[in-house]
């Protein structure tokens, strides 16, 4: 019962913060995609973008000042901001190279078939474009039963090369201290979603108490990444 609630309060609080400044405060994981993940796609992006598997689109903000269009594409009409429902394996609705550049977060692990997938990315992104991923390496089950895969920054760097893409960076985001942290946030902070004031509070101390301090001690202590949470991968489109 306690790990339905969880769930369900979880998924108000990813609604409620969906467009919010305070997402970022969740946890480590959260955190590091504002701190590293954004930062290094806004160097990239320009243009006409896709964001596939976007969900509630809570980068959209950050990522317009940088680009001329934001697409989204999800299974599920989670908001206005997924102008295309459906799965680019099954039905890729786009032309070739209609973006001049792409990102997916967090979904490369949920897709059953990885070459199949970033083929039909490459189709739809232009020539001399990027496509910026973020993926787990450390990570608990989720999404199941539609979570198949972990990635290593070579087993990374080996599907994306061998489907036509240049790497230019690959970088970790975070460590060991990151991924205990966010299980700890993951359960501290929707017990108390449901309390008016008092969920606010205990978002502030999570991210006093576990979400900054994770964050940096990873920083510090493992700076090759050997114990990498997860990656952030940018290609580049090469014709």
């Amino acid at each position: 019962m306690l790990s339905i609630n969880i769930k369900t309060y979880r998924k108000k609080f990813d609604l409620e913060l969906s467009k919010s400044k305070m997402r970022k405060m969740l946890s480590p994981i959260f955190y590091a995609q504002y701190k590293l993940t954004i930062p290094c796609t806004q160097k990239y992006i320009n243009g006409n973008l896709i964001d596939i598997g976007c969900g509630y689109s809570p980068y959209k903000s950050l990522l317009l000042k940088n680009v001329s269009k934001y697409e989204g594409m999800d299974l599920v009409h989670y908001n206005e901001d997924v102008t295309h429902i459906g799965d680019i394996l099954n039905k890729n609705p786009f032309h070739e190279n209609q973006f001049d550049c792409g990102i997916s977060f967090e979904v490369l692990e949920h897709i059953p078939n990885s070459d199949e997938f970033i083929k039909q990315i490459y189709k739809i992104i232009k020539p001399d474009g990027y496509f910026i991923i973020s993926v787990p390496h450390l990570s608990r089950l989720h999404e199941e039963p539609l979570d198949f895969y972990r990635f290593t920054k070579y087993g990374l760097i080996e599907i994306f090369t061998r489907n036509g893409f240049e790497i230019v960076e690959i970088e970790p985001k975070g460590s060991l201290f990151s991924f205990l942290g966010h299980q700890i946030s993951i359960l501290f902070v929707p017990t108390f979603w449901q309390i008016p004031i008092l969920k606010y509070v205990v978002l502030f101390l999570n991210y006093l108490l576990i979400t900054l301090p994770c964050f940096w001690i990873d920083r510090i202590i493992d700076k090759n990444g050997v114990f990498a949470q997860g990656y952030i991968l940018v290609a580049k489109k090469m014709d």
